[in-house]
């Protein structure tokens, strides 16, 4: 009873309620035979067929024949072409096709053995039949079986081994390494008590020296040819008298074997694994008759055919226990199913209707063909088959990923990072690196040396002067009209004579060292005398020659006129200039009108300049009457060059920009000289028209016929992204919006995810649906880090309805217990269910400056903000509306735009603000940067009373009892307040501004939220006293309007401690900008 209670718990009995999907027949032959398959890859298309034995055909006709077909696969003709037939004096039980031979070539088709119903063994050339040149086919017949020979089988491992079984429990071994001198002996002696005849032998597909067989009378043994004996006899206890058919081994598993019972009262399948034989693991229960044949599939251990006497054939998945598919029913007993060894797929059946039949299981219908309905079609495999699965495989996916499987590593996948293009990667770094470190400098010097054409090398070159300090000064350097630097004056030589040394004297003779002292001194005397005589006559040439060099020496003194001297003498000086004038003499028609007041002068400089047409005398008019306006457009364009030295030193800030696009409207128009037009557009820091004729210049370079459009675009971006950090300007992302998208994406495709959504960041998303907003969502699913909240979903929003589900008890009591109605669930990376979706902008919408970078290895820098960014893509919110019970489906609302605070009075003093864009250059520099700020607390602003548009109330919820309050945070060991006055105070002042922009209002209310939060953890405490010793001089800088040194800080801040505190430094970033914008202080 323990036994039948232990067998009941280890079995799964699995019966078929399903309908069977039926496999159409491929080929076909009418005989009643069995068959073998080709046991090669090259002869796999071959099939031997044998006359079986208890079976007669219509004509009575009792001769038996060995014939060879061949399939045709790719014909829609079902015949089978016969290649060679053979008459033999018996029937066949078996057939088996060997590999023999085939690799020394000695039997180029390998090997054919017959198991004969006197219980001989017939082994026959398969190549002689199919020669058919009249030489015997037949190579050797064994007679040493008493019964007949039912089990026959090569060994796949060791082709020259035969097993064979037949009456008495006989099982032989038949070594064939001489075909026609075999060699027979036995695998062990059988200890069993009864014998009976053999119905089945298999060898092991893992093991190659472990054979089993099955016997009629439900015995089954396993032999080890090793130690000559069988090593285990296993047989099912509670079906006593059980008549075994079918013994087959696991393909995959070296323990488990299959056994099939021909008894009509249990017709059932049994796997057993001998590491417990004491009862099968599992039975396979769908025939209503004995089974009188099996075959596990070689290829897929999950395929198991069956058949028998009930005319079926089954195709089984053994891990699950269901069928899978079904064969067309035969109109007679079916006793022998094979799968084809070399061709997956290929199944032959064959039954005593007198019919040999190919069916493939690929072939089966799907559920629109031959009138199948979905209740079959269920009935088709669930996992593809192994014959279709990829041993290994790769696929590289979005973000530079590649992703790798092969059957070695089992169910892991290796994923890897991998940079196609370092090309990329490379410029893209030195492009960040130069930005973060403000180094366009010497980025600009890089691009220089690299440059491959001459345009090129000039905008770079222009490129480096707009980045620099001095930019007007090195502007006229790029021109070529730089003044060349004074030559150094000659070194002075020295005057006075070199001293004799004085004569070498003894201490022997004092006498003779005075003497020479006084020789000395005398000489000394005359020398000195000389020098001086000479130095007074040196000052006397160059005093003459000074006189005669002046100019005014050189004049000729102008004869008397007793009309100017006494026009001069009456203070007259209309007069005097006017007859200075008529006689040409100008220089004193300009000396008097210098003291005859201020019109005189002007108008007398006025009719000289006029009296002169000469270029020089051009570029002086427009010098001394300030019109540089006039002078840009009658100028001549060969002479551009000069023309923009000209205004770039005498021109104001205000009115250069307007100058320089002067010229290069000339330069583009009159001469088509777009390459010198972008200089002068890039002087003007016109981002629009130096970005518009890039991109036709790139595109040009493209269309030309270079095939690679990667070198053009990374082209395009450096200039672009170098040009507008110098403009201060981001206009120019918009223009080229898809080239941003593109360049975007192939960051993206070498893994570079940080500095591609930076650069998308950039964009306002105009198109939600857009490829930079679609790019931008696949970046933010790859890496959520990026965004502190999910960009806008790209796609289109379908209401797909809720699919109609069975009863279900819990699901009853779920909607209709009143706790579960109200409540809302939120998925990760998801809104909550009370967030509803707007087709025209999405769920609600993050601010997409919060671009929370985390540290990432590819740029090897902590934290990832573009400095140079100005316009940020904001989303409009819409409101939450309460959710429905999940029993009903809620309405979708219509989008409600968020009202708006009303803004603060603006203060008398400070007039309406109009934003006047930066020059590319300024010629004073950057003011003097201050060391330390004092301590400045405003009183902040009173907020206006904001009223929000009321919801509706929401329906009862059952709230829980509270959790006990949490214990009061401890208080910070700082002073927060001057920090929270002086932000509060700045943003007061931004708000009192008449702010037109609406990226700039945008900015302002985040700003806001920002700064509650960096307030709250202010008072907390959660802010660091290292953070807050950087934060205080941080706003002060700012109250008092040293941009450069609070971005500095806030720089140094991020770099380290953007972990804990990377929101509220976001919205100080964005406070940092509006003041520097707006000019507001403190």
């Amino acid at each position: 009873q323990a036994q039948g209670t232990g067998r009941h718990l280890a079995s799964l009995r699995t019966r078929t309620h399903r309908a069977s999907v039926l496999m159409p027949r491929i080929a076909g032959l009418s005989r009643s035979a069995t068959v073998a398959w080709g046991a090669s890859a090259e002869h796999a298309s071959l099939l031997a067929t044998g006359t079986v034995a208890g079976a007669i055909s219509d004509s009575f006709d009792t001769t038996a024949h060995l014939e060879v077909f061949s399939i045709d696969l790719s014909s829609q003709n079902s015949d089978m072409s016969a290649l060679g037939s053979l008459e033999t004096s018996e029937r066949f039980h078996r057939l088996a096709w060997g590999t023999r031979g085939i690799e020394d070539g000695s039997l180029p088709y390998g090997i054919l053995a017959g198991g004969m119903v006197d219980g001989s063994i017939k082994i026959y050339n398969p190549a002689l039949m199919i020669a058919g040149e009249g030489a015997e086919p037949l190579v050797a017949s064994i007679e040493k079986h008493t019964g007949a020979v039912r089990g026959l089988e090569f060994n796949p491992a060791v082709p020259n081994l035969l097993a064979s079984g037949a009456g008495d429990s006989e099982v032989y071994i038949t070594d064939l390494t001489n075909p026609s001198n075999p060699r027979l002996f036995s695998p062990g002696t059988n200890n069993a008590s009864s014998t009976s005849d053999i119905a089945c032998v298999a060898w092991n597909r893992k093991v190659t020296h472990i054979l089993a067989s099955t016997a009629h009378n439900g015995m089954s043994v396993v032999w080890d040819l090793k130690l000559k004996r069988p090593v285990i006899n296993f047989a099912d206890s509670s079906s006593r008298g059980q008549r075994n058919s079918v013994i087959e081994w696991n393909p995959d598993v070296a323990t488990q074997v299959l056994v099939a019972s021909e008894d009509d009262l249990s017709p059932k399948l049994q796997i057993w694994d001998l590491r417990n034989a004491l009862a099968p693991v599992r039975e396979l229960i769908g025939h209503q008759r004995g089974i009188l044949t099996a075959s596990w599939c070689p290829n897929d251990a999950n395929l198991l055919l069956s058949s028998g006497k009930d005319h079926r054939t089954l195709c089984w998945d053994p891990a699950s226990g269901e069928v899978v598919c079904e064969l067309p029913a035969a109109g007679n007993w079916t006793f022998d199913v094979k799968w084809s060894p070399r061709i997956p797929a290929i199944i032959s059946s064959c039954s005593f209707d007198g019919e040999v039949s190919i069916y493939s299981l690929q072939d089966y219908p799907s559920p629109d063909r031959n009138g199948l309905d979905c209740q079959q079609a269920l009935s088709r495999p669930m996992k593809a088959p192994k014959w279709l699965r990829r041993p290994c495989g790769a696929t590289f996916g979005f973000g530079g990923k590649l992703v790798l499987f092969n059957a070695a590593a089992g169910s892991k996948i290796s994923l890897m990072d991998v940079v196609t293009d370092h090309a990329i990667v490379s410029r893209a770094h030195e492009l960040n690196s130069a930005l973060e470190t403000r180094n366009l400098n010497d980025f600009c010097e890089r691009k220089l040396s690299m440059a491959s054409t001459a345009r090129d090398a000039e905008e770079w070159r222009l490129m480096q002067v707009l980045c620099s300090q001095e930019q007007r000064q090195h502007l006229l350097t790029f021109l070529g009209v730089a003044e060349p630097a004074a030559a150094p004056p000659p070194p002075v030589a020295s005057q006075v004579p070199n001293a004799d040394p004085l004569p070498a004297v003894t201490d022997d003779d004092p006498a003779a060292i005075f003497s020479a002292l006084a020789v000395e001194t005398e000489k000394q005397e005359q020398q000195d005398a000389l020098l001086s005589e000479s130095s007074e006559n040196t000052a006397i040439a160059q005093t003459g020659a000074e006189d005669s060099a002046s100019p005014l020496a050189a004049l000729t003194p102008a004869p008397h006129d007793p009309m100017l001297s006494r026009a001069v003498l009456n203070g007259n000086f209309e007069s005097a200039v006017a007859m200075c004038m008529r006689a040409g003499r100008v220089a004193d028609a300009l000396v008097l009108a210098a003291s005859g007041g201020p019109d005189l002068w002007v108008a007398t400089r006025d009719q000289y300049l006029q009296s002169n047409t000469t270029p020089f005398m051009q570029i002086l008019s427009a010098i001394v009457h300030q019109n540089f306006g006039s002078y840009v457009a009658n100028s001549e364009l060969s002479a551009w060059k000069e023309t923009l030295g000209l205004v770039n030193t005498y021109a104001s800030a205000e009115e250069l920009p307007a100058l320089c696009n002067q010229l290069a409207s000339r330069l583009e128009v009159e001469t088509g000289d777009a390459a010198s037009a972008t200089l002068c557009y890039m002087c003007a820091a016109n981002t629009h028209k130096a970005v518009e004729l890039w991109q036709a210049h790139y595109a040009a370079a493209v269309s030309s016929g270079s095939g690679d459009a990667t070198g053009p675009l990374l082209d395009l971006m450096e200039k672009i992204v170098v040009f507008q950090e110098a403009a201060g300007t981001r206009e120019g992302y918009q223009m080229v919006s898809d080239k941003l998208a593109e360049f975007a994406s192939l960051l993206a495709s070498q893994g570079c995810l940080p500095a591609a959504m930076g650069y998308l960041l950039q964009l306002p998303v105009t198109d939600p649906t857009g490829p930079a907003s679609t790019l931008m969502h696949r970046i933010h699913g790859c890496t959520e880090g990026l965004l502190a909240e999910p960009p806008v979903y790209p796609f289109e929003y379908v209401d797909v309805g809720v699919a109609p589900v069975l009863y279900d008890q819990s699901q009853t009591q779920y909607q209709h217990d009143p706790q579960y109605q109200n409540d809302s669930y939120q998925t990760d990376g998801y809104p909550a269910a009370s967030q509803p979706y707007d087709p025209n902008w999405g769920y609600a919408q993050p601010q997409y400056d919060s671009y929370n970078q985390p540290q990432y290895d590819s740029y090897n820098q902590p934290h990832y903000e573009y400095e140079y960014s100005n316009h940020q893509p904001e989303q409009h919110v819409v409101p939450a509306p309460i959710p429905a019970p999940l029993s009903i489906p809620a309405p979708v609302p219509a989008p409600v735009p968020a009202p708006m605070p009303t803004p603060l009075p603006a203060p008398a003093p400070a007039p309406p603000y109009q934003y006047t864009p930066q020059p590319a250059y300024n010629p004073t520099g950057a003011a003097p940067r201050q060391n330390a700020y004092p301590s400045y607390v405003p009183t902040p602003t009173p907020q206006p009373a904001y009223n929000p548009t009321p919801t509706p109330t929401p329906p009862p919820v059952h709230v829980p009892p509270p959790a006990p309050a949490p214990p009061p945070p401890p208080a910070p060991s700082y002073d927060p307040q001057p920090v929270i006055a002086i932000v509060q105070g700045l943003i007061a002042k931004c708000n009192a501004y008449n702010l037109v922009d609406p990226i700039d209002k945008r900015k302002l209310d985040d700003v806001v939220k920002r700064a509650a939060l960096l307030q709250k953890k202010l008072t907390t405490g959660e802010v660091s006293a290292g953070v807050f010793e950087r934060l205080l001089p941080l706003c002060q800088a700012l109250a008092a309007g040293d941009s450069r040194t609070a971005l500095d800080l806030h720089v140094a801040i991020t770099t380290t401690d953007w972990a804990d505190n990377g929101p509220w430094l976001m919205g100080l970033k964005r406070l940092i900008e509006l003041t520097a914008k707006l000019n507001v202080t403190l």
